[in-house]
């Protein structure tokens, strides 16, 4: 007759047996696995405005679901802040292995995923069937051809072979799309396709002038750059008349039409299909404002050559009134602010603080 408490006590043994083996296969499935699930994400590079999760085993207390910084960096419970952005997924979560193993977790097992991805786009005009703003695929990248067949193709009437990006510096080169279809755009390009009729027969103007757009070539004749900026309005106030843009051919031709060039505009002939962009001044013929307790309150010309720091600003504004508050003086720059202690500076237990063209610094009153 067989022992009842030895079969009782076998079969609890493999209960427990079965519990360790179920533990050892879900841990294996957190660190073996996990790593898989984010594969998808292959090379993508991590973006600001990115949101992710990540997670440490068997510590859901760290657990941390947030967005990518414009700094590029996330905090992390204890380890602080982490610089992710141009990481992939898995050199990310190596990056974060390494600092919670450094000083907290021995065995630190991290699982980093995306949640959202930071949009994306680039935006198609002209001779395309549906003009306007294309997203990038969540994962990868966006070519030339993909834009434009998203786009809904080119119209019979495009000019396949001179289709211009710009990108957001400004920069502009002409691509072929009978060539050119693999090349990878980057956000915040701009694609123009022109007309084959306008390419042949017009010029066009765009940028920082009142009317951007076309302008009929002369059919006998000749067509110079200051008459076809006119002819499109004129330039804004803060067109950069000395670096003004005109595309040829897949070619770039920079023209300076201030007052102070030896080669006026009169002396630069365009050819029918040229593209004439006009950009906006840069941060260089720019300003900065000073407000407050200093004598004379306005813009400051930033200088064209060199840096302008903050005390060289306040003199050029008249300097301090008798109340002015020297010991925190604020510079508004864009969404972010500084307090400056123009005190601190003087007795040299600062270091200067540069100003950038745009920026705007109050000086208060002091408080007795």
């Amino acid at each position: 007759m067989p022992d009842s408490t030895l079969s009782t006590l076998s079969f609890a043994d493999r209960q427990t047996d079965m519990t360790k083996l179920q533990l050892y296969l879900l841990a294996f499935l957190i660190n073996f696995l996990a790593p898989l699930a984010t594969a998808s994400e292959g090379d993508y590079l991590l973006r600001r405005d990115d949101q992710i999760k990540m997670q440490v085993y068997q510590e859901e207390e760290l657990t941390t679901t947030t967005s990518i910084g414009k700094s590029g960096n996330v905090s992390f419970p204890l380890i602080g802040s982490v610089k992710l952005e141009g990481l992939t997924v898995q050199n990310a979560e190596s990056t974060i292995q390494k600092l919670y193993k450094k000083d907290y977790i021995i065995n630190a097992q991290i699982n980093l995923s995306v949640i959202n991805y930071a949009e994306r786009w680039v935006v198609v005009a002209g001779e395309v069937k549906t003009p306007g703003t294309i997203k990038f695929p969540k994962e990868g990248e966006l070519d030339l051809q993909s834009a434009i067949a998203q786009a809904g193709g080119l119209d019979d009437s495009a000019d396949r072979e001179h289709i211009l990006v710009r990108d957001v510096a400004g920069e502009i080169k002409t691509l072929n799309i009978l060539t050119d279809e693999a090349t990878v755009l980057k956000h915040g390009d701009s694609l123009v396709i022109r007309s084959k009729s306008l390419s042949s027969s017009m010029v066009t103007v765009v940028g920082n002038i009142n009317k951007p757009g076309a302008i009929d070539y002369p059919r006998e004749g000749k067509l110079n750059i200051l008459t076809a900026i006119a002819l499109a309005g004129d330039f804004k106030p803060r067109a950069n008349r000395e670096y003004v843009v005109v595309t040829r051919q897949g070619k770039q031709i920079h023209i300076n039409l201030s007052s102070n060039s030896s080669t006026t505009g009169k002396q630069f002939y365009l050819q029918a299909g040229d593209f004439v962009i006009v950009r906006e001044l840069t941060l260089t013929n720019s300003t900065v404002t000073i407000a407050g307790n200093v004598n004379t309150s306005g813009t400051v010309d930033f200088p064209k050559a060199g840096n302008l720091d903050i005390v060289t600003a306040i003199a050029l504004a008249g300097g301090y009134t008798r109340i002015a508050n020297k010991k925190e003086v604020t510079v508004l720059r864009g969404r972010n602010q500084y307090t400056v202690s123009i005190k601190g500076i003087e007795a040299g237990e600062m270091q200067m603080f540069f100003l950038r063209a745009g920026d705007i610094v109050l000086v208060k009153e002091s408080r007795f």
